[in-house]
């Protein structure tokens, strides 16, 4: 058994942050309703360069928030390798990244057409949210 005292010191490692930021877990993100409530919203993110990513499509209440405050908070909880469980938290300025307006009718019709199957949970259909992102491949009409 671990020694509570390592376990449980005051502020994890920037080695152990560092290990369960690049695990690629899901992570928590908070944003601020109009009406001051908080928003959580699960997601996979990707630490990269000191900043926190995140894919949503931009009708969600998140994004919208994000967009609107600039602001977002995220917490990530992990196991490192020295078997201290963590809570990592962070927030900061939020900026909403999106691809061309002319692409997004072409994006939206192609989504359409697809056909998914039911996610199963124990046998029972089970709601989900499922982002997509549609990649366009620019090249000059045929003659």
């Amino acid at each position: 058994m671990a020694d509570p005292k390592q376990v449980y010191r005051a502020r994890p490692t920037p080695d152990e942050i560092a290990e369960v930021l690049a695990k690629r877990l899901v992570a928590t993100v908070g944003t601020l309703n109009e009406d001051g409530s908080i928003h959580l919203a699960y997601v996979i993110f990707l630490h990269h360069d000191g900043r926190m990513y995140f894919e949503t499509s931009s009708v969600t209440r998140k994004a919208r928030n994000a967009e609107r405050r600039g602001w977002a908070s995220m917490i990530v909880q992990g196991r490192a390798s020295t078997g201290r469980s963590l809570m990592v938290a962070g927030e900061g300025t939020a900026r909403v990244l999106r691809g061309h307006a002319l692409f997004d009718d072409s994006a939206v019709t192609a989504v359409k057409q697809w056909r998914y199957q039911p996610l199963l949970l124990n046998g029972q259909p089970t709601e989900f949210i499922l982002t997509v992102t549609v990649l366009f491949n620019l090249r000059p009409s045929a003659p």
